[in-house]
């Protein structure tokens, strides 16, 4: 027996044992109980709804920690919603007292037991983790009793949630599927529950044949049984007749396109719509909409479009998808013919034209006509005429070979024919002087690429600008050598019409500076170029030449010369030049043709300032004032940038025109300002970054010259 008084100090109840009966090592008792303790049986995991494997106990010891026997200890389930058997139970000799057994409660999750004790100090607390047991349900959710045509998919694909014999759900499972009856094919085998237990099988088809079908889920060792009836009807649509064929735009096929449709035993199946569309060529069908007769087939009568190319028809059936049938529309017989080249040219008597004769030869449908003999034969000024008759190729082009005027001045004819076609009547008329390029090489190096590329540059100014000008002789005014700044040789002879002298150099290495260009000589009486200089960095022809633009920046360079940008203030059509401190001005070139060129190009709509911009704010002193703006031009071989493709306009040209010279603007490359109509209709090509051309324009004196080579005057630059 013990006594115990209460004291209270400062507000606790304080516990003070003033006696106590027995004595150390003698026997104990309920009333020596001091405290319980877990002794076995906390922290287990098991199934939800099932007996943990080692019941919970409790030691029940006194102060001094001697076990206690007799003391009735109360087992509580606190959490998780568990059962006992032996809920109250009495210490041993060694002080331990256990429940019968402890069932963990049917849901996932913590399950809590406290144990008390009358006069212990503090309760004892088991903890037990209850997880999914193993399946023992597979719930159909979606996909049952399904009724579809023998053969093919259902239309709800079969779903099911797994979970244990509680209703817990059972995650990262494989389940397999199987087609058990009817010969079906399930879309996968196995399949993985996810974190609701839910998984599906993909797709489950049915037999071929008409009848019951099941679908066995395994989970385990639960299972779920899947219904599905099949009945006869379509499962497929195949090509039977009709595809790849071959004819004449805007005809009927011979062959009528026909679809099969079968069930799933490969049998016909009548009386089923099949649905018809023209899906590319334009051409036309006898109906929209077709039944399959007792084969099986449905047929329509199709004919091409009246464009050349690949037909496209499809053949449609619900749920079964599409076929498609091709067929070829090749072009009708020649219907006409029309100039594409080389018609109102001029050219030097007893000289071939810059551009041979060439027609396109179309059907009736502006279609091009491969294959077409077309004879060309010269029928006034005498000319003669190579390459005659000229066959049309795939693009409907005949061209003769060559067209050399006669050995007079004035009109020169040739007539095109084609057999039942009117014929075609080319003119160009023959003048006894034409405009003269001359290139005086200074150094060597460069290799073919740069020679190659100032003779066809040459050929190509020389089709462009085809009026003659004054000689102008030197004899008796003779030049010192490098008088326009390069190492030219002194010379005292007569120039028709120009000379350009090219020097190949090390400027600055790769990169940066590519050339330079302009006039050194200039005649009094028009301010046409008599001499010209070009400087080229050989460090940059071979890149140049790789990338394919070598010929371009020759071109360029070589429209410097004639006076492309640099004499355009000397003549009084550069207007508010950006140079030297006014960067971002409207600068424009006023001459009459080309405004009228660039409006033509699609410029007639042009808002941004003046007609025609030139270069007011990229490039530096090398560049603005004296090219194409670039942010309008873009492409154009005169802007101050070289990109993959860079056409020679008209706008150019007829800037040539407004300086002076005897032009032929018909033979310009075509061009389109970008983002008009017309440069939409080139099929949105993609333009490439182009190469500056940085401080290009020659700087240097240019003397003004009379006819005599005397030198009247001088421009500073």
């Amino acid at each position: 027996m013990r006594l115990y008084q209460f004291l209270s100090v400062r507000g606790a109840l304080v516990t003070v044992s003033v006696l106590a009966s027995g004595s150390c090592g003698g026997a104990l008792g309920p009333e020596d109980l001091g405290r319980i303790e877990v002794a076995a049986g906390n922290n287990q995991e098991v199934s939800a709804g099932t007996a943990v494997p080692t019941p919970p106990a409790v030691r029940a010891l006194s102060d001094d920690g001697r076990p206690v026997p007799g003391v009735v200890v109360t087992f509580v389930v606190t959490d998780g919603g568990g059962t006992l058997t032996g809920a109250a139970a009495t210490s041993n000799a060694e002080g331990i007292a256990a429940v019968a057994s402890w069932t963990l409660g049917t849901e996932v999750g913590q399950n809590v037991l406290n144990a008390t004790a009358p006069g212990a100090t503090q309760r004892a607390v088991f903890i037990a983790r209850g997880f999914v047991g193993p399946a023992g349900l597979v719930e159909k959710l979606l996909g049952d009793g399904q009724t579809v045509t023998a053969g093919l998919p259902v239309p709800v694909v079969p779903a099911v949630r797994v979970t244990d014999e509680f209703g817990n759900v059972v995650t990262d499972l494989q389940i397999t599927f199987t087609a058990a009856t009817g010969g079906g094919s399930v879309g996968a085998a196995t399949a993985t529950t996810d974190g609701n237990g839910e998984a599906d099988v993909g797709s489950w088809t049915l037999g071929a044949a008409p009848g019951p079908n099941t679908l066995l889920v395994t989970a385990g060792e639960a299972t779920a049984t899947f219904e599905g009836t099949g009945v006869p009807g379509p499962v497929a649509l195949a090509l039977a007749a009709g595809d790849g064929q071959t004819t004449t735009v805007g005809t009927l096929l011979p062959t009528q396109p026909q679809v099969l449709v079968t069930d799933g035993l490969g049998l016909p199946v009548a009386d089923v719509p099949v649905a018809f569309t023209v899906i590319s060529g334009g051409g036309t069908i006898g109906a929209n909409s077709v039944n399959t007769d007792a084969a099986g087939l449905a047929g329509v009568e199709w004919t091409v479009g009246t464009g050349t190319g690949t037909n496209t028809l499809e053949a449609s059936l619900a749920a079964l998808g599409t076929v498609a049938f091709t067929a070829e529309g090749t072009p009708d017989v020649p219907a006409s013919i029309q100039a594409v080249a080389g018609d109102g040219q001029f050219g030097a008597v007893d000289k071939p034209v810059p551009a041979p004769p060439a027609v396109l030869v179309q059907d009736q449908f502006s279609n091009p006509v491969p294959g077409v003999s077309v004879v060309f034969t010269v029928t006034s000024g005498g000319g003669t005429i190579t390459g005659s008759p000229a066959i049309s190729d795939d693009a409907g082009i005949a061209a003769a070979e060559t067209w050399t005027m006669g050995p007079a001045e004035g009109t020169n004819s040739v007539d095109a024919l084609v057999s039942g076609i009117a014929m075609l009547t080319f003119n160009a008329t023959g003048l006894a002087s034409v405009y003269d390029i001359e290139i005086v090489r200074l150094g060597g190096g460069g290799g073919a690429g740069i020679t190659n590329a100032l003779a066809d540059a040459t050929i190509r100014w020389e089709q462009l600008i085809i009026g003659d000008l004054a000689d102008v002789s030197f004899a008796a005014s003779p030049v010192d050598s490098a008088v326009c700044g390069v190492r030219h040789p002194a010379f005292n002879d007569i120039v028709d019409d120009v000379r350009i002298f090219v020097q190949l150099e090390e400027i600055d290495g790769p990169g940066n500076i590519l050339g330079s260009a302009g006039p050194c000589f200039v005649r009094d009486a028009d301010m046409l170029t008599v001499i010209g200089v070009i400087r080229f960095d050989i460090d940059d022809l071979p890149r140049l030449e790789t990338d394919g633009r070598l010929l371009d920046v020759v071109i360029h360079e070589m429209g410097h010369v004639l006076g492309v940008g640099t004499l355009w203030d000397d003549f009084g059509f550069l207007v508010n030049p950006s140079l030297p401190t006014n960067e971002g001005a409207d600068t424009h070139f006023t001459g009459p043709f080309s405004i009228t060129a660039f409006n033509a190009a699609g410029g007639e709509s042009f808002s941004a300032g003046e007609k025609v911009p030139v270069e007011n704010t990229q490039g530096g002193a090398g560049t603005r004032d004296s090219h194409w703006r670039e942010s309008v031009f873009e492409t154009e071989v005169m802007t101050g940038f070289i990109d993959a493709v860079n056409p020679l306009s008209a706008v150019t040209v007829e800037s040539l025109g407004d300086l002076g010279y005897i032009i032929n603007a018909t033979l310009a490359d075509p061009y389109s300002l970008p983002g008009t109509a017309a440069a939409a209709s080139r099929g949105g090509e993609r333009r490439e970054l182009g190469i500056p051309l940085v401080n290009d324009i020659r700087r240097g004196p240019i003397y003004i010259v009379e006819r005599d080579g005397k030198i009247t005057a001088v421009i500073r630059r």
